[in-house]
Parts: C-alpha cells; structure tokens; sequence
C-alpha cells in the first residue's frame, strides 16, 4: 500500500471501472430519455384538439353536383334500357300482327279505291267519240267528234292523232301523219236532261290525205288508220284513253254515176283476213254492177 496520501485521494475519487472490468460484470443499462415520448404524447394530444377548415360553398356544390350526376347517368342508363325492353317487345308484337295489319290495310285501300271508282264513274267526266272518225274524200279532211257524257266538266283536254295509210292487201304503212291538239273544255250535260244536247267539238284534219291516196282509197287499194290518244282531267284526276280504228272506203261506178261508201273498224278487227274477205265482196258488186251497166246483146 502507497503511504502517499494524494495518491491515495486521487485513487479513491475515481470511477471503479478497473476493478468492475476485472471482475467482468456487464454494464448497467443505459437510461431512455423520457423527454421524446413525453413530447410525442403530447403532440398527439394536440392533434385531436385541431379543427378541420370548413368546405367553401363552392367545394359543397361541387359535391352536391357529382352525386346529381351520377344518379342522372344512372337512371338515363335504366330509362335507355328499359326503353329498349319496351320498343323491343313492341317490335315482336307489331312482327306477329303484321301479316293482320297487312289484309286489314288492303282490305280498307280496296274498299276505299272501290267507292272511289264508283263515284267517279257516276260524277265524273266521260269524254266519247260520236264517232271514231269520218272522212271526206271531196274535201280531204277528217273529222273527229268529242263529246262529254258525264257529269262533270272535262277539262285540259290533249289529243294526240297517228294517222297512216295502210296499203292493201299487203297491210304495209305507206306513210304516217301525226298532229296534235288543246281542246277546250267540255262542259257537262244536265243530270236531270238526259235527251240535252251534249257538249260537243269537232276537230278537223285537212291535208293529210294526198289525191293519189284518196285513188288508192276510192279503189279499196289502201286504208286510212288512226291512234288517238286524249288526256283530260274528270273532276277527279287525269284521264288517259286510247282509241285506234281504221276506215275502208269503196266506190263501185254505176250505170247513172257512182256508189260510194266508207266504214270504221277497230283496229283488233283490222286484220288480213277482214281486208281479204272486204276485197272479195268489193270486186263481187263491181262484177254485178258492171253487168248491170252492160246493154243485153240482141238476139
């Protein structure tokens, strides 16, 4: 032991680690400051106690406006689909019915265009031919007569004529003529008068027929052939007739002058076989007609 007294002081003021680290003993545990945790306790405390800003008008609308249009999108989607539900189950229903709806609605459009039909021929307008024709060799001329039978007013009336010369007995068109006409109108006959004198129109054609036509005419050589197509308005909508005729004329010399004659057809009668059985009776009276001009002989 060290008889020095300041060592000795020294020796017993310091820290017995030397004798600890000797011993091995381990160290004490160091002390957690409590100062950290105290301070975190006391921050959470005073984040419960911070109130949240209040939303702005403008934040409140917008949310109000998001939630209106998520349930208007919504209900347009269901209403479309349920749309589509219903015009499809209407389809499938109009599909079944359709052969139904059909003869119900051909059924009503001929009812309809029958009583239509019905009224018209009784008040409409009715054009008519006095004749089909007549010719007047002398003159040259045709003449067509129209007349109104009906009970209203023919009016807008348009002819359109095809005259041709036909050659007999071959049936060839030597030559073909059209003209064209505005008629005036037509106007009814009394319903109460059917004797009245009907409203009438004579149209008629001059140089349309040649003079060495009219020969071959005169001799049953050739004969005159028209189409006539009209338009007029009846009172109840457009008119179109369409009419073809043709006309033989004769001429068999006689003792004291001539016999002549002239005649119309309509044109599905027009055939070859008339021409040829009108040529035979034709060439039969001149052969008589001749005899009878010839003087007897003397005996």
């Amino acid at each position: 032991m060290d008889g020095n007294p300041a060592r000795a002081e020294q020796g017993a003021g310091q820290p017995r680690e030397d004798q600890n680290s000797h011993r091995g003993s381990p160290d004490p545990p160091a002390k957690v400051s409590e100062e950290p945790k105290a301070h975190a306790l006391q921050s959470g405390t005073g984040n419960k106690n911070v109130r949240r800003k209040p939303l702005t008008r403008f934040e409140i609308w917008t949310i109000v406006l998001g939630f209106i249009g998520i349930f208007v999108t919504g209900a347009t989607g269901l209403a479309i689909y349920w749309q589509d539900r219903i015009a499809s189950r209407t389809l499938y229903e109009m599909q079944k019915q359709y052969p139904e709806l059909q003869k119900s609605a051909d059924a009503a459009k001929e009812a309809a265009d029958l009583s239509r039909q019905e009224l018209r021929a009784a008040d409409g307008a009715v054009l008519h031919l006095g004749r089909p024709f007549s010719f007047d060799p002398e003159r040259q001329q045709i003449f067509i007569d129209f007349s109104n039978w009906g009970h209203s007013t023919a009016s807008h009336i348009n002819a359109r004529l095809k005259i041709s010369i036909i050659q007999i007995p071959s049936m060839r068109s030597a030559r073909t003529y059209k003209t064209e006409i505005q008629l005036p109108n037509l106007v009814s006959s009394p319903p109460n008068e059917p004797n009245a004198r009907r409203s009438q129109f004579q149209w008629p054609i001059g140089n349309v027929v040649t003079a060495p036509e009219i020969g071959m005419l005169k001799g049953g050589l050739a004969a005159l052939k028209t189409d006539l197509i009209t338009n007029y308005y009846d009172g109840f909508g457009t008119v179109t007739d369409k009419t073809c005729y043709a006309y033989l004329h004769f001429e068999i010399p006689q003792r004291n002058g001539s016999s002549s004659g002239g005649g119309t057809i309509p044109c599905d009668q027009f055939t070859s076989a008339y021409v040829a059985a009108f040529s035979s009776q034709l060439q039969q009276a001149r052969i008589e007609a001749n005899a009878q001009q010839t003087p007897p002989k003397p005996n």
